[in-house]
């Protein structure tokens, strides 16, 4: 039996779903998202998440960068080797966040061995693009910012590739939240994607335009020919089902 058809005998019973049955829900959720959602390329990553401040605004991670750039550190849950090249990008929700005690001068550099008063963090789960499970910090500083008023400054994100059942334990939440989580995913994904769509037609149209304009211009009958941007917005207007 399909994924689709599981799902639709589980949604429609009478009695309440056990955390097993919400877990199977959410992995066939899961697959889906690999399959269609993530090669849409329309995923936020985790430095777009707003979850630091500036002068009392929210702002996202990377909106504030220490030196040059955030380190991206990855790796295994519970493991000490980590590789500094990994996928950024999916969906993520916020399950934690402790204070720095004290500021610092965003001018000078941290010392190598960082006192933990001055180090806050973030923290959430996530479900990568490239469908693995994770847990992730944000490490950063709160500098005294534009006229005292405050400036968080992330300068280390550890992402932590963990099984499923260690990320329901870790965020300490219950697999139907997730699955909400998901929902809101692909209809953020599926609003971007039909925008895009609707942005490359609007330009297909106009190129079409101005060539026609061009090809009954005095001197002009040599224009390039339109025929693949027909077949383009004639894509356009039928999408195929390759994907």
């Amino acid at each position: 039996m399909s994924d689709g058809a599981n799902v639709v005998e589980c949604l429609a019973r009478t009695t309440p779903l056990s955390s097993a049955e919400w877990a199977a829900l959410v992995e066939a959720r899961r697959r889906l998202f690999s399959r269609v959602v993530a090669k849409w390329r329309t995923l936020p990553s985790i430095g777009d998440q707003k979850g630091l401040y500036v002068e009392g605004h929210p702002s996202p991670i990377n909106g504030g960068l220490l030196r040059s750039r955030i380190v991206y550190v990855f790796g295994e849950l519970g493991s000490t080797t980590v590789s500094e090249t990994g996928e950024a990008q999916g969906v993520f929700e916020h399950i934690g966040h402790e204070l720095p005690k004290r500021r610092v001068n965003e001018d000078l550099p941290l010392p190598s061995d960082l006192d933990p008063d001055i180090i806050g963090t973030l923290r959430y789960w996530a479900l990568m693009r490239n469908g693995a499970w994770a847990l992730i910090t944000v490490f950063y500083v709160t500098g005294y910012g534009y006229k005292n008023r405050g400036k968080d400054i992330a300068f280390r994100v550890v992402i932590q590739h963990c099984a499923f059942d260690e990320l329901l334990k870790e965020a300490k939440i219950h697999p139907r939240q997730i699955w909400w989580r998901l929902r809101i995913a692909f209809a953020e994904a599926i609003n971007a994607t039909r925008r895009r769509a609707q942005v490359a037609e609007e330009l297909a149209r106009r190129i079409m335009a101005e060539d026609e304009l061009l090809r009954v211009s005095p001197g002009e009958n040599e224009a390039a020919p339109t025929d693949a941007l027909r077949h383009f917005v004639r894509e356009l207007d039928n999408p195929s089902n390759d994907d």
